[in-house]
């Protein structure tokens, strides 16, 4: 996409807002911006100028929810029923899509912002950056603790059974800080799209021979047979706060849009990712809960029999989340770097700053991730604090406040419902799994 090209700008520039070009899904196209007027306000925009392709872009998009939370699915399932986990999660993640076309609708007023947290000082001022801030924090950083945890589960299991070193999962975690370190110094989603390819690559011959594997189950009539459950309404809401974790993409949405080629296709590549992922996830998710039903463990891979075939599956699982990594915590290095602090000084001295920054960053979440008890219950909890004020909370209220002279009572309705829903599910959500801890 050229610089010099003539875009359409849907912002005051225009002079006017129609009220039936306010809907983001329905008007995805009116969502454009130049690189050339990212550059003019971001400075760092200089340093990472537009240059992912559609493709790359739909990669990355689709890695913040491709990471390891989707193999929490099938056991949610167990809690929700097979109809009720299927609604929950389609509903949740369809309520993200939209609150992040909000999102990007809002930045479209305002295109020389290039991330969600200047777009919220902009909007609401400090006080709102301040909220914005900390729920990305939340949220990014308890991402890349699960995939510690996850794969220092993974590690551990493999290794003590197959061998005589019996370490448990916290020994892996520990191990693991030492690749994570420099992956997390790369500093553009652009190169970060690499690994996502590899990771969703990976991911999916992974969750291939996952199909395999259950369907030769239930062909041999060696799948549990206990009774299925349907519809549980408790269980669903008592775990929105998952679904809202598997979903959630608005921390990164922007940042990704910021180095795209094609920003103008940018929401058609978004939707076209959630769907892809809903979809997918929700196929795989049935089969796994069908095939182990109420045997179904919190991370699904656990659930498999150790042999060298479901080896190949877990590993394929943990390179996946290795992957992920990186991709999820470049949002919250990308908040404090915008600090003087970081700016001054030689190119190289400002490259070693953040190198140390984000080594000791990528220290602290090795060592929370050494005190999760469920994996589960931690996403659970995670997901209600962190995505249901970034996802559900945040957007229409900025959305609101920033179109306030234009929107219709169906509009405000519509944003105050999903602000409500958010809200609500989020803490019935902690309660429930802060009530499964306490009393087992």
């Amino acid at each position: 996409m050229s610089d010099s090209k003539n875009y359409e700008l849907y912002s005051d520039q225009k002079g006017t807002h129609d009220n039936d070009g306010l809907d983001p899904l329905a008007n995805p196209d009116k969502i454009n911006i130049t690189s050339q007027m990212l550059s003019d306000v971001d400075p760092d925009h200089n340093e990472k100028k537009a240059q992912s392709s559609n493709f790359q872009a739909y990669m990355n998009t689709a890695k913040l929810f491709f990471g390891n939370a989707y193999l929490s699915i099938p056991k949610t399932f167990s809690y929700s029923g097979i109809i009720g986990g299927i609604l929950m999660f389609t509903v949740v993640g369809l309520i993200n899509c939209y609150t992040m076309l909000l999102n990007l609708r809002v930045a479209d007023r305002h295109p020389k912002i290039g991330s969600y947290s200047k777009l919220s000082s902009v909007v609401f001022g400090r006080l709102g950056k301040w909220i914005v801030d900390i729920s990305i924090w939340i949220m990014q950083l308890s991402c890349c603790i699960s995939y510690l945890f996850f794969i220092g589960k993974q590690l551990s299991d493999i290794i003590s059974s197959e061998t005589d070193f019996k370490y448990d999962q916290k020994f892996y975690i520990l191990i693991l800080t030492i690749p994570a370190m420099p992956i997390c110094w790369i500093e553009t989603y652009t190169f970060l799209s690499y690994f996502s390819m590899a990771g969703i690559s990976v991911a999916l011959v992974g969750m291939i021979c996952m199909f395999g594997y259950n369907f030769d189950k239930i062909a041999n009539h060696d799948a549990v047979y206990s009774d299925l459950k349907y519809f549980d309404i408790l269980g669903m809401l008592g775990h929105i706060g998952v679904a809202m974790f598997v979903f959630e993409g608005n921390a990164v949405i922007m940042n990704v849009r910021a180095e795209a080629k094609n920003k103008d296709r940018y929401p058609v590549i978004l939707n076209l990712a959630i769907v892809t992922t809903i979809s997918l996830f929700m196929v795989f998710a049935s089969v796994c809960y069908i095939t182990y039903r109420d045997e179904t463990n919190d991370i699904f891979v656990l659930s498999l029999k150790l042999s060298g075939f479901t080896i190949f599956i877990r590993l394929c699982t943990c390179f996946n989340a290795l992957c992920s990594y990186p991709v999820q915590i470049l949002a919250a290095f990308e908040i404090y770097e915008v600090h003087p602090f970081f700016k001054t000084g030689t190119k190289l001295m400002q490259r070693v700053k953040r190198i140390i920054g984000r080594s000791i960053i990528v220290w602290l979440v090795t060592g929370v991730s050494l005190l999760i008890p469920n994996f589960t219950d931690f996403l659970n909890i995670a997901g209600s604090v962190g995505s249901a004020m970034i996802a559900f909370v945040l957007p229409p209220l900025l959305y609101m406040k920033e179109f306030r002279n234009d929107l219709g009572l169906t509009d405000k309705i519509l944003n105050w419902c999903i602000i409500v829903f958010g809200a609500a599910g989020g803490i019935y959500s902690v309660y429930f799994s802060i009530n499964e801890i306490v009393n087992g």
